[in-house]
C-alpha cells in the first residue's frame, strides 16, 4: 500500500490518460496526440515546480479549456505549437538543476519555430529569465548549446526561404500581406 499511496496524483492522472487513451483511437485522431501529451507536460511541471496536486490540478485545467479542446479537434497549429512551447519550459526548468536538459529545450524551441513562428517567444522568455534571474547560467556552455541547437533545427527553414523568397522578410511579410 506504501507504493500505491506514493504515487498520489501521478497515478489518479495517469489512470485518466490511460482510459483517455484508450478510448481515443490514436491513429483515427492524431490531433488528440498534443492536447494529451501537452496536458502530461503541464501535469509533470507543476510536480517539478511544487507538488502533486498542483501539477495534477494544472493538467485538470488544461484538459478542460475550452480553447485547447477547440484547437486539438480542429487540427490548428496552436497545439502542437504549445505542446512544444510547455516542453521548452519544463526542460528548461529540469535544465536550471541537471544542465543535459537545456540542449533537449533548445531543439524543442527550435520545433516550435518550425511549427509556427511564435515558437521563438519561448526563446525569448527564457533569455530575459537567465538575464535577470539566472545571470551566472550566462556563463555556461549548456545554455549557449540551447541557443545553437534552436537555431540549428530552425535553419533548415531559413535556407528554404532564403532560396525561394531571396530573404528572410519577404517570407514573413509575403504570407500576411493583405495587398497583391
Amino acid at each position: 500500500t506504501r507504493l500505491v499511496a506514493s504515487l498520489g496524483g501521478v497515478g489518479i492522472f495517469g489512470g485518466f490518460l490511460l482510459a483517455s487513451l484508450l478510448s481515443i483511437q490514436g491513429y483515427l485522431n492524431p490531433e488528440f496526440q498534443y492536447f494529451f501529451a501537452a496536458a502530461l507536460v503541464i501535469f509533470f511541471l507543476g510536480k517539478v515546480l511544487y507538488d502533486d496536486r498542483v501539477g495534477l490540478l494544472a493538467a485538470f485545467f488544461v484538459c478542460i479549456d475550452p480553447v485547447h479542446w477547440v484547437c486539438s479537434e480542429r487540427i490548428w497549429m496552436e497545439t502542437t505549437l504549445g505542446f512544444f512551447m510547455l516542453l521548452s519550459v519544463f526542460l528548461f526548468v529540469l535544465g536550471r538543476k541537471q544542465k543535459y536538459y537545456l540542449p533537449l529545450c533548445g531543439i524543442s524551441i527550435g520545433l516550435a519555430m518550425l511549427t509556427k513562428y511564435p515558437g521563438i517567444l519561448s526563446l525569448f522568455i527564457i533569455i530575459s529569465f537567465v538575464i535577470l534571474a539566472e545571470r551566472p547560467m550566462l556563463k555556461q556552455k549548456w545554455f549557449w548549446a540551447l541557443g545553437l541547437l534552436s537555431f540549428l533545427v530552425f535553419l533548415p527553414w531559413i535556407v528554404w526561404n532564403m532560396s525561394v523568397y531571396g530573404n528572410l522578410l519577404n517570407a514573413v511579410i509575403s504570407v500576411h500581406s493583405l495587398g497583391g
